[in-house]
C-alpha cells in the first residue's frame, strides 16, 4: 500500500519580502521567534525562506514532525538551505544537523558513514567509527542526492526507517543498534523515472516521500526579485562583515544598482541558481566602491558571451570572441561538474587531473585566462 503524500512546489522565482532580515522574521509570525535566534542564528542568507513566506504555516506543521522529507530541485537551488530551515523550526533545532552527499562513494564506506563499523568489518577499518545515525541522534540528517545511493544503501535505510530506527554498524550483526534522528532526502533526479529505469526502490521512494518539497530554478529574475535579493543579501554580508549587527538595518549602507549593471543581472541565465546568485553578490559587494555596483564590478564570466558555441560558429568567430567562448564553455563545464560530484576533489578525478589543477584551471577559465 502506497503512503499518503503531502506535495507543494516552493517557487524559487517568487519575489522575496521587502525589507531586512529581522522584517522577514517579524513576516513570518506563525515561527516563535526564539527558533530564529540564539544558538539558530541564521549562518546563510534568508533568500529561501522569503521565497516561502506564504507556506510557513505548512512548513511550521512539517517541521514539528518526525517523518521524512523528500526535497527535488535542481544543482544549487538551496535544497541544503531549505533542510536546515525545517531543523532550525523543529523540536530538534538545539540537536545536530548533519549533510550527507550520497554519491561518488563506495557502498561500503556510504553503508559506513551513514550506519558505522566496528574495527576489522572491512578492509581498512582500523577502529571502531560512529556513523551519521548515531552522530546526529535527536538531531536530522540531510542525505543530499539521494538518487546516487547504491543499492545495498538503499536497502539498509529502507530497513532503518521500516524499523523505526533500529539498524546495525557494519561488522556488528548481532548487536542492535537505534537512533531518532529525522531523515531529510534531497535530489535533482526524476526518482519515478529512476524506478522505471530500475536505478532506485519503489518501496524507499514511498517511504520518504512523506512530505515532499519542491524547489525550482532562479531564473528569469524581475526587478522586484533582483531588488531583494540585492537587499537582502547586502544584508547578510554587511552583518558577516561587522558594518551593522543583528537586527540592525543596513539600508543607509546598501549601493545602489547602475542600469548597465542591472540588465545585466536581469539577462543571466544563472546555471548555478541561488548558489551562483550568492557568490556574485559576494564578488560584487567585495568589488565595488561601497556606492554604486557599476557594470565592470561583475564577475567577468557573466560579461563574456552567456551562450555556449556549437562548432563551425565557434570556429567562425574572430580571435578575441573565440577566447572569450572557449573561456566561457570551460568555465561552464568544470562547474557543472563540481556541481554533479558534489566536491572538486571528486569533480578532478572525472577530467584525470589533481585537485589543485582542476581548480587553477576553473579559475583560468573564471578570469578569461585559459587562452
Amino acid at each position: 500500500m502506497k503512503i499518503k503524500t503531502t506535495q507543494i512546489i516552493l517557487d524559487g522565482n517568487r519575489p522575496p519580502i521587502s525589507g531586512s532580515i529581522s522584517e522577514f522574521r517579524l513576516a513570518m509570525k506563525s515561527v516563535p521567534e526564539d527558533q530564529l535566534k540564539g544558538k539558530t542564528k541564521q549562518k546563510e542568507p534568508m533568500w529561501m525562506q522569503t521565497s516561502i513566506v506564504d507556506q510557513a504555516p505548512f512548513i511550521e506543521r512539517l517541521a514539528i514532525h518526525d517523518d521524512p522529507v523528500l526535497i527535488s530541485g535542481p544543482s544549487g537551488s538551496g535544497k541544503e538551505n531549505l533542510a536546515r530551515t525545517i531543523h532550525r523550526m523543529s523540536n530538534r533545532s538545539k540537536k545536530k544537523f548533519l549533510a550527507i552527499n550520497c554519491g561518488g562513494v563506495s557502498e561500503t564506506l556510504l553503508l559506513s558513514e551513514l550506519f558505522g563499523h566496528e574495527k576489522g568489518s572491512f578492509t581498512g577499518a582500523a577502529t571502531d567509527r560512529k556513523g551519521a545515525v548515531e552522530i546526529a541522534d535527536g538531531g536530522t540528517l540531510f542525505l543530499d542526492e539521494i538518487g546516487d545511493l547504491p543499492p545495498m544503501a538503499q536497502i539498509a535505510l529502507l530497513r532503518f526507517l521500516n524499523g523505526e530506527g533500529e539498524y546495525h554498524k557494519l561488522g556488528a550483526m548481532g548487536k542492535e543498534s537505534h537512533s531518532k534522528v529525522r531523515i531529510i532526502c534531497a535530489t535533482n533526479k526524476d526518482l519515478q523515472k529512476e524506478i522505471k529505469d530500475g536505478k532506485f526502490r519503489e518501496d524507499l521512494y514511498y517511504r520518504i516521500n512523506i512530505f515532499a518539497l519542491s524547489l525550482q530554478s532562479i531564473a528569469p529574475i524581475n526587478d522586484c526579485m533582483l531588488d531583494n535579493y540585492h537587499l537582502q543579501y547586502f544584508h547578510f554580508y554587511a552583518i558577516e562583515g561587522g558594518l551593522v549587527k543583528e537586527g540592525e538595518h543596513s539600508l543607509h549602507l546598501l549601493p545602489e544598482m547602475s542600469p548597465a549593471a542591472r540588465k545585466i543581472l536581469k539577462n543571466y541565465d544563472y546555471p548555478g541558481n541561488f548558489r551562483e546568485l550568492k557568490n556574485i553578490f559576494r564578488y560584487v559587494f567585495a568589488h565595488c566602491d561601497g556606492k554604486v555596483i557599476r557594470k565592470e564590478d561583475l564577475p567577468d564570466y557573466i560579461l563574456r558571451p552567456g551562450s555556449i558555441h556549437k562548432g563551425n560558429d565557434l570556429l567562425d568567430l574572430p580571435a578575441d570572441k573565440f577566447r572569450a567562448a572557449i573561456n566561457d564553455v570551460i568555465y561552464k563545464r568544470l562547474s557543472m561538474e563540481v556541481e554533479q560530484a558534489g566536491n572538486v576533489e571528486k569533480a578532478a578525478k572525472t577530467f584525470d587531473m589533481y585537485s589543485t589543477k582542476f581548480t587553477r584551471k576553473l579559475e583560468n577559465a573564471r578570469s578569461g585566462k585559459i587562452l
